[in-house]
């Protein structure tokens, strides 16, 4: 809401991946642009500019296809905001394939709440990077024995799985 000038742009990755016919279904004017940054950009004809009521409404569309929301790590003056997919995203797919990465870094880790979680599965698919497992049930016919293992060194902490948990656990 600081921002005194705000743009949006196609994200790279998604829109790469539709060259190659493998674009998911996200959304792809999703990145947006800050500042100067954003002056430098829109000045060149990439991206377009828009108010912070339609940056607010991007951000919540991002929300609810469930991209991962990345921008810099600064607290004043931010330049750009990403809204990755797990799919297409090129720092997605390198933090599941090498762990974390010093680009993506978050003092957040997903921490599972044993008592209220079911074993249901249902963050499994949420997750961009696929850092939560579901261990083997002692007893198969008792969802409750199973147990979700965090991968800590690959969870990025950005919380798509916590809104896709029907008991609060995560």
């Amino acid at each position: 809401k600081s921002a005194e000038h705000i743009s949006v742009n196609t994200c790279f990755c998604r829109h790469q991946q539709s060259h190659l016919g493998q674009a998911c279904a996200a959304p792809q004017e999703t990145c947006l642009s800050f500042g100067l940054g954003s002056k430098a950009l829109t000045s060149r004809g990439v991206g377009r500019v828009i108010d912070h009521v339609e940056a607010l409404d991007i951000l919540q569309m991002c929300r609810d296809h469930d991209l991962v929301q990345m921008a810099d790590n600064v607290r004043e003056q931010v330049g750009y905001m990403c809204n990755c997919c797990g799919c297409c995203c090129e720092m997605t797919q390198a933090v599941r394939k090498f762990g974390h990465l010093a680009e993506v870094w978050t003092n957040y880790i997903i921490t599972v709440d044993s008592h209220d979680c079911t074993g249901c599965g249902k963050c499994l698919s949420h997750c961009p990077v696929q850092a939560i497992a579901l261990t083997s049930a002692v007893d198969p016919h008792n969802a409750k024995a199973r147990k979700l293992k965090i991968d800590e060194d690959n969870c990025m902490g950005c919380g798509v799985c916590v809104r896709h948990c029907p008991k609060g656990a995560l």
